[in-house]
C-alpha cells in the first residue's frame, strides 16, 4: 500500500464559445450589444470582471468523494 498526497490539480472552471460556431461543445455565450462605444466598453469590462471573479472563486474539496472532486463554496450551503 502506498500513500500519495497531491497538493495541486487542474480543475476546469471556465470555457466558452460564440453561438454561431459552438466550438467543441463549449458553452455558447450571447454577443454583447451596446448603445454606444462607451456602453459596449462598460458591458465588456463587467463581463470580464464577472468571469475573473468566477475563475478565482475558491474551491473546496468534496467531502463525499474523499478529495477527488471539488465544489464551489456556495454549493455547500
Amino acid at each position: 500500500m502506498k500513500k500519495i498526497f497531491i497538493n495541486t490539480r487542474a480543475v476546469k472552471v471556465f470555457e466558452m464559445t460564440h453561438k454561431e460556431q459552438n466550438y467543441r461543445g463549449y458553452t455558447p455565450i450571447d454577443g454583447l450589444i451596446g448603445d454606444s462605444e462607451d456602453d459596449l466598453a462598460y458591458k465588456m469590462q463587467n463581463l470580464c470582471e464577472e468571469i475573473t471573479a468566477m475563475i478565482n472563486e475558491p474551491l473546496v474539496e468534496c467531502s463525499a468523494c474523499n478529495g477527488r472532486g471539488v465544489v464551489l463554496k456556495e454549493d455547500q450551503k
